[in-house]
């Protein structure tokens, strides 16, 4: 009797204890576990993070987002819709879109996707600046505060040392009432001044647009691929020796100063090999003003005669390769070129007097050429992404026709 009573006893124990177990398990689920993936599949996506950082770092742009977006179909793909390693993708999307092409609310909605997939997830540390902490902190204020405020929070890093790129989530989250996860607040938003300390000690010297009115309009760095179609317009000046257009009686024994007036105009053509570097095609027209033409003949040694008429114009065109430099809209540049064709200078011949009327001294053009080489150095001023405003000193020297000519320009350039 005895004996039944126990077991009976141990029975309802046995019931209570399976139906509380079945109750705390549905007021207090076990929290997710990160979705399974084939090694090939997490060592695909893991390896295209590390050629879109690689590209990042190189300011090749275009191709980071390209491999960042080809890791998201990947994980769409693949089942991987709330993996870390996801949530890691649209972290570096985010940074690329952010830092690279300037588009800030695109990238911060990255983030959010982020954020939505692993709450406690922070910015990648080698690439993080503290305008990308800045736009990390307004998506979590975004969807309420979700996740850490510190940067130096443990998860899900894309791994360099061939590792699945954010496994494992990313620590322990501290307990709130009732077990839920402890939701932090971002700290407010602070403008950045130049001289500010980042936290690794170093000066802040960025400038953070606050506007941000125009994010899509604002110039990136990257140029890769596009064509250049520019336009400039100038004149020069040069040193110049030589025989005169008009009669070879007009001859400079010795190099001199001499304006190119009136001016010329450069048209160019060219393509970005990469973010820095244009190779392109430039003319060079030129239009002389101020000449005095000569008698309708010239007498010239051996009793020969020609006509003494003017040179009004002159062609050149170059081959050139120009790298710039500078992040934001403005760009110094520095470069080569090598062409052929004539540059000329006018000059006075105050000795001969049968210009004109018969009684005028002659004013002639002295041509250079035809091999023209030399540097050039300039700025750009990016208006948008697609026009910028182009200033450009470029120099040639001639041979064997010799000058040391000097063109300012002023212009613009089109990128497509």
């Amino acid at each position: 009797m005895d004996a039944h009573r126990s077991i009976s006893r141990f029975r309802s124990v046995l019931a209570l204890t399976f139906f509380a177990a079945v109750a705390l398990s549905v007021a207090h689920p076990a929290p997710a576990q990160a979705q399974d993936a084939s090694p090939d599949v997490l060592n695909k996506v893991t390896n295209l993070n590390k050629r879109a950082l690689g590209a990042y770092q190189k300011k090749d742009y275009t191709a980071a987002r390209a491999f960042l977006k080809d890791a998201l179909d990947i994980c769409a793909n693949s089942g991987l819709a709330k993996h870390p390693i996801k949530a890691r993708t649209h972290i570096h999307l985010g940074i690329v879109l952010i830092n690279g092409f300037k588009q800030r609310d695109a990238g911060m909605q990255h983030f959010k996707k982020a954020l939505q997939i692993q709450p406690d997830i922070q910015l990648t540390k080698s690439v993080s600046t503290p305008a990308l902490q800045e736009a990390f902190e307004e998506a979590m204020v975004g969807l309420g505060g979700a996740g850490a405020a510190e940067p130096e929070g443990g998860g899900g890093e894309a791994q360099t040392d061939g590792e699945p790129a954010g496994g494992g989530g990313g620590g322990s989250e501290a307990s709130g009432d009732e077990g839920s996860p402890r939701r932090l607040s971002a700290p407010p938003r602070r403008r950045r001044r130049s001289g500010d300390d980042d936290e690794n000690g170093g000066a802040v010297a960025k400038r953070r647009d606050d506007d941000d009115d125009d994010d899509n309009n604002q110039v990136g760095a990257n140029n890769k691929g596009k064509i250049f179609i520019g336009i400039t317009m100038g004149s020069g000046f040069g040193i110049a020796s030589g025989s005169g257009d008009m009669t070879s009686r007009h001859s400079l024994g010795s190099a001199g100063f001499a304006p190119a007036q009136l001016g010329h105009i450069s048209p160019e053509v060219g393509y970005f090999l990469n973010s820095k570097l244009l190779l392109s095609l430039q003319g060079r027209f030129q239009y002389i003003s101020g000449l005095n033409p000569g008698p309708t003949t010239c007498n010239l040694p051996g009793g020969a005669t020609m006509s003494c008429v003017p040179k009004t114009t002159a062609l050149a065109g170059f081959a050139r390769a120009t790298y710039f430099i500078l992040d934001g809209d403005f760009h110094l540049f520095f470069g080569g070129s090598l062409g052929v064709g004539t540059i000329r200078h006018v000059s006075l011949f105050a000795d001969d007097t049968s210009c004109g009327s018969g009684r005028t001294q002659c004013v002639d053009t002295i041509k250079a050429g035809p091999v023209l080489v030399g540097p050039n150095v300039g700025l750009s001023f990016d208006i948008n992404k697609t026009v910028a405003l182009v200033l450009s000193v470029n120099t040639q020297v001639g041979v064997p026709n010799f000058t040391f000519n000097f063109d300012g320009n002023v212009g613009l350039g089109l990128k497509f």
